[in-house]
């Protein structure tokens, strides 16, 4: 029942790094504050039991990592990955 849209573009992002947050008893919002006061973006953000995931810009590791550890919040981090962005009419 689903129509045939077809994509207009695919795009490969890379120079990503993937970011795990322990976030304890803390709020979610009180890590994403935090980044966001030190001008650090992210993407694909996920809530987990007791943690915090999303995909930020490589070059902005060592600043998220630095503003998290300040903050008392512990980090893992896959430091190489892409985002794939696909572009659709009425995608949803």
């Amino acid at each position: 029942f689903e129509k045939d849209r077809g994509v207009n573009s695919v795009e490969v992002l890379g120079h990503y790094t993937y970011v795990i947050v322990s976030t304890g008893g803390s709020r979610a919002t009180d890590v994403l504050g935090l980044l966001a006061r030190h001008g650090i973006s992210i993407n694909l953000v996920k809530l987990h039991d007791g943690d915090l995931s999303f995909v930020a810009r490589r070059a902005d590791l060592p600043a998220a990592q630095q503003a998290l550890s300040a903050g008392g919040f512990e980090t893992q981090c896959v430091p190489s990955v892409s985002m794939v962005a696909v572009q659709a009419a009425g995608m949803r």
